[in-house]
């Protein structure tokens, strides 16, 4: 059940439309939206002296609440109820703060693609958005800043699926949502050394995805595709016409390396949501909230 979403924002030009985008949650229990506003200490603080401009983040904080204001007059309309905060700090540490303080089910957050040297060098997601992929423990939706369209995002989702104890968590977080779902694709992607006796297994593990599926009344069908996984899932999801694409963030394997380095990067995950011009809703492996604990200690 979905009751509490922590939506922060850096008042990217869609960010309300990304915000109407998750009012249809409130079919499946949406109550309240916390809205988070994070002033960057570089916008605010003098490099030489450290010395804060007390005017420039009064001036951020007023902009902000006007903002927060007529955004939650919106969501007023629907009964969902809201909240926000406004600090001056690190973002991705001020989100994992505030979602364990507001104990929210699902954060969703709009990340601005990087310039292409940039993203030669450092991946096409921006620090906030790759911290948070590292470590955070609830549902995360990752919105392209851009992304423009109004509708039930949830009604057609890709799962991406690799059978993985995270995979089956995916598809159970989606067989939650339920009331929004109407037709789920599943999709798997193969790799060239897997041998014709392995796809029959995929092919029964898939079916059988499907008919649990098919048995909430969700329909559901499944393909296999060969080749590079990221660019197979983005090809898939682009045919099929999705609104969202789902999947887990990290394996178990990945998930050990993570915990004690936190610059490494090149999951499929994160390249997904890198490329991807669609939402990605993506479920975290069973993390435990000791990561947060981490995290700010490595980002002070």
């Amino acid at each position: 059940m979905i009751n509490k979403i922590l939506f922060p924002s850096k008042f990217y030009k869609n960010d309300f439309i990304i915000l109407k985008n998750i009012i249809p949650l409130k079919e499946v229990g949406l109550q309240e939206v916390v809205f988070l506003y994070v002033i960057e200490p570089e916008l605010v603080v003098v490099p030489k002296t450290g010395q804060l401009l007390k005017d420039e983040i009064e001036e951020l904080k007023k902009l902000a609440l006007a903002k927060f204001k007529e955004w939650s007059e919106y969501l007023e309309r629907f009964n969902i109820k809201t909240k926000f905060y406004i600090f001056v700090g690190h973002p991705a540490e001020k989100i994992l703060e505030v979602a364990e303080k507001e104990d929210v089910s699902l954060i969703t957050i709009s990340y601005k693609k990087r310039r292409k040297f940039f993203k030669f060098f450092l991946g096409g997601l921006g620090s906030t958005t790759l911290t948070l992929l590292k470590v955070v423990y609830l549902p995360i939706i990752v919105f392209p800043y851009d992304f423009a369209e109004e509708k039930n995002i949830f009604s057609d989702i890709l799962i991406a699926v690799d059978f993985s104890k995270n995979s089956e968590n995916v598809i159970n977080y989606v067989l939650n949502l339920k009331p929004l779902v109407k037709r789920v694709i599943l999709v798997y992607v193969s790799q060239e050394d897997e041998s014709t006796d392995y796809i029959e297994k995929v092919k029964s593990k898939l079916e059988e995805y499907k008919n649990i599926l098919e048995k909430k009344e969700i329909e559901a069908q499944y393909c296999i595709y060969y080749g590079k996984v990221v660019e197979k899932i983005l090809e898939a999801a682009k045919k099929h016409n999705v609104g969202l694409i789902a999947m887990g963030i990290t394996g178990k394997d990945e998930e050990e390396k993570r915990r004690f380095n936190f610059l490494f990067i090149g999951s499929t995950a994160q390249k997904v949501v890198s490329l991807s011009d669609l939402p990605v809703l993506l479920i975290p492996p069973n993390r435990e909230k000791l990561v947060l604990e981490i995290t700010c200690q490595n980002l002070k």
